[in-house]
């Protein structure tokens, strides 16, 4: 459950604050607060999201800086001169507030201080003088600049100017004064009110001819090339009803609602069921404008739209000549509307803002739910990324092949129901849907599931995606904001992009291999065979670098965003040979300034001394096991207290002082630590250094592992319910979610399911297929 504040605009004296509930679907008025005449329009100051800003729609325009606490109580702190008559929209730099004054054909421009309330009583707004006609002599008889819109991208101010059929383009001047450049020419008393900007198009919603106008939008000195217009309704009333069009917006796509659309408000409508919102679809072809949706809202001359909650799930919607306030939920995949909540005690509602929200549970909220991720990788280094991604709250859609799964289902231990509890592991907060991607009707559904993700991460042979036409250049023409991650041996790139690479074989090129064994002592490189760490580590490091170049990827679209650059997407291209060379510390350094080979080591580290294994005597229970400690006492002055501590003072001093003497010494002071610990049990060992200060740690099996302390404390193995069919279930054992995050819980939700155990409920709700669709996909054999 979420509550949302949302703050109400009005043709009255007043802003309301309205607690939105989406778990009740109620919308109460809490808080309410005297501002003057007609508060029209409200905006957020940029950096500090307590202060409101709000346009006085009267003779002598007035702006009015308010703060509002987290309650949504809002009180007015400062009051100044808007630049002209009737302010009808506002719009908030770090620098300066820009107003369109509707009466007076004015652009007013406020200075904005550093510190709250932002405006000085003082100080005088600078107003450019706006000039031109239309043929509507009841609407045109002058200019009537209706929004102030700016585009970060190219660093540009835009001014639809309803008065004069414009939308007036400025730049600002090297002194400081915003200059126009140019104007955008409409239809002859079409009256552009508002415009939305997108992925260098723009939209332009003509109020008195009530259509809907594409451009092409480059930057200056470039101009615009339209496109295309279309009536905003399936059937506009004929005059004297000619006021229709209101308001425009495109909310961003993200992974609830990856396509995005064009949501606008006609009003005055004749009709009892209220004014309508229609929803265009502007990408499917770039040289139309298709209608797709038209719903009715109940309300009478819908004025302000706005989109808020999470992911813009909620629109709400007010009526001015009666109706309220209502809150519509996006449903289709944002090509519909649900009302979910109404509010009737509001008078005159004009524009909205959505400004706090309050979570009820005692954890935040995880750093990635909202991302959708689609993971069509198999055995390990793609899927440790997705589990990464999903343990801090990704959404993560598992492909796999019908009846077989991911191979690691069958690898290694196998639980009493012939599955892996290492894929239980792996796979844990993962939905498995099973999709048969060798047939053309599987990757079908695939493409469409990526449509409506956030990522894909996958780590087939480099080439096969494209084959499949799933890869970037396919996807993107569907998905612009999808971040591919792709996961391969030496990379997408490079004459051996094309070679298959596992994580031992890229471990081997990478150098790791070779300075893991015991040194020759002739030659210093190996001695035999090198030694190889009983773990897949390439594969888990290559899936770190994969979800760490996820979430950056996932940043820098966010960024992109703040910048009006338009929600892209880009490729994650990791290597496995890459990712274990991020690992190699100063080898290729020293190799290139020292012309030094770094070999094996054994159990110790070239260079640093003293840091290795040591032989201590056997535990009683198990007096034919070696027993091994490790001391890392590599500091200057742990290293004296470790020496100390053993009885050999007589190997420090100015010969021993730094951690470059006693590389020289290295023989000498191991056989000494190695001479006391052997005389010594692990338990004495680890309490006198413990005591003395020096890092030490035993060698232990898993079993002491999940029995330590700390690490139970800690939460470090977390016990994971597996729930099958017919009530069987059990617990397994896997490692907790690292690192932890304060305030956030993000203990593993359930572990790996059953194979295809998702395939429906994905199906349905994220795709929209009916169950007989479904059913015969899986009579067919494309589904599991």
């Amino acid at each position: 459950m979420t509550q949302f504040r949302i703050l109400v605009a009005s043709y009255t004296d007043e802003i309301s604050t309205l607690l939105f509930d989406d778990a009740k679907g109620s919308l109460d008025v809490v808080s309410s607060v005297k501002v003057g005449h007609h508060p029209s329009w409200i905006t957020f100051h940029p950096s500090d999201r307590s202060i409101i800003f709000a346009g006085l729609e009267q003779s002598d325009g007035i702006v009015v800086a308010l703060r509002f606490d987290e309650e949504g109580r809002g009180e007015v702190i400062r009051k100044t001169q808007s630049g002209g008559r009737d302010p009808c929209s506002l719009l908030a730099t770090k620098d300066e507030l820009f107003v369109a004054n509707y009466s007076s054909g004015t652009l007013g421009f406020i200075p904005l201080e550093k510190s709250a309330p932002f405006i000085s009583a003082s100080s005088s707004a600078r107003k450019l003088q706006l000039a031109g006609t239309g043929p509507n002599k009841d609407r045109q008889e002058g200019s009537h600049p209706h929004q102030v819109v700016f585009l970060d991208k190219y660093n540009e101010l835009l001014v639809p100017d309803l008065g004069a059929d414009h939308v007036r383009r400025f730049k600002k001047s090297s002194d400081g004064a915003w200059v126009l450049h140019g104007h955008i020419q409409y239809e002859l008393g079409g009256g552009p009110r508002h415009v939305a900007y997108y992925n260098g198009e723009l939209f332009t919603l003509l109020e008195l001819s009530s259509r809907l106008a594409r451009h092409t939008f480059p930057p200056l000195p470039d101009f615009p090339k339209f496109v295309t217009s279309t009536p905003t309704m399936s059937s506009p009333p004929s005059p004297p009803h000619d006021m229709l069009a209101a308001e425009i917006l495109i909310p961003e796509p993200n992974s609830s609602f990856p396509t995005p659309y064009i949501y606008l408000s006609n009003r005055n409508d004749p009709s009892s069921e209220g004014d309508i919102l229609s929803i265009f679809d502007f990408t499917s072809d770039a040289s139309k404008l298709e209608l797709i949706a038209e719903v009715r809202t109940g309300l009478k001359h819908v004025r302000g739209i706005f989109f808020g909650g999470k992911d813009d799930k909620y629109l709400v919607v007010g009526g001015v000549n009666g109706g309220g306030v209502k809150v519509f939920e996006r449903v289709s995949g944002g090509r519909g509307l649900k009302e979910v909540a109404k509010n009737e005690s509001i008078t005159a509602p004009t524009g909205f803002l959505w400004k706090f929200a309050t979570i009820s549970n005692d954890h935040q909220e995880l750093p990635l739910a909202g991302v959708r991720v689609l993971e069509l990788g198999q055995l390990i280094a793609g899927p440790f990324a997705g589990q990464l991604l999903g343990q801090f709250g990704a959404e993560v859609i598992k492909v796999e092949p019908p009846k077989v799964g991911d191979p690691l289902r069958v690898w290694r231990e196998l639980d009493i129901d012939g599955t892996s509890p290492w894929f239980r592991s792996i796979a844990r907060n993962k939905k498995s849907v099973a999709i048969d991607l060798r047939r053309p009707e599987g990757r079908e559904l695939v493409r469409e599931l990526a449509i409506k993700s956030d990522v894909i991460i996958e780590n087939f042979k480099p080439g096969t995606l494209e084959r499949w036409q799933l890869g970037p250049e396919d996807l993107h023409q569907r998905n612009p904001s999808l971040i591919f991650t792709r996961v391969s041996g030496y990379g997408q790139t490079g004459p051996w992009a094309p070679r298959p690479g596992y994580a031992s074989v890229c471990e081997a090129e990478s150098g790791f291999r070779y300075i893991n064994g015991f040194p020759d002592v002739q030659s210093g490189g190996l001695s035999g065979p090198p030694v190889r760490p009983n773990i897949s580590l390439g594969d888990s490091i290559a899936g770190l670098h994969a979800a760490f170049g996820t979430v950056l990827a996932l940043l820098q679209r966010q960024n992109k965003l703040k910048t009006n650059l338009g929600a892209t997407g880009s490729t994650v291209d990791v290597s496995i040979v890459e990712s274990m060379l991020n690992l190699m510390e100063g080898i290729i350094p020293e190799y290139d300034r020292k012309g030094k080979t770094r070999g094996p080591s054994g159990s110790s580290v070239t260079g640093i001394v003293p840091t290795n294994a040591y032989p201590c005597l056997p535990s009683p229970d198990a007096p034919e096991t070696p027993c091994y400690i490790v001391i890392g006492a590599n500091g200057d002055t742990i290293y004296k207290r470790l020496m100390d501590t053993i009885g050999r003072s007589d190997l420090t001093g100015p010969e021993y002082l730094q951690n470059h003497h006693r590389v020289k010494k290295q023989v000498q002071i191991e056989e000494a630590i190695s001479a006391w610990t052997s005389q010594h049990s692990a338990e004495e060992v680890i309490e006198m250094m413990n005591r003395a200060g020096v890092p030490v740690g035993r060698v232990v099996t898993v079993k002491e592992v999940v029995e330590n302390e700390q690490i139970q404390a800690r939460g470090a193995v977390q016990e994971v319910l597996v729930e099958k069919e017919g009530g069987q279930s059990w617990n397994v054992k896997m490692q907790g979610t690292f690192p932890l995050l304060d305030g956030v819980d993000s203990k593993p939700k359930w572990a790996g399911p059953d194979l295809g155990f998702h395939t429906d409920e994905v199906l349905r709700n994220n795709l929209g297929l009916s169950e007989d669709a479904v059913s015969k996909l899986r009579l067919d054999g494309i589904i599991g």
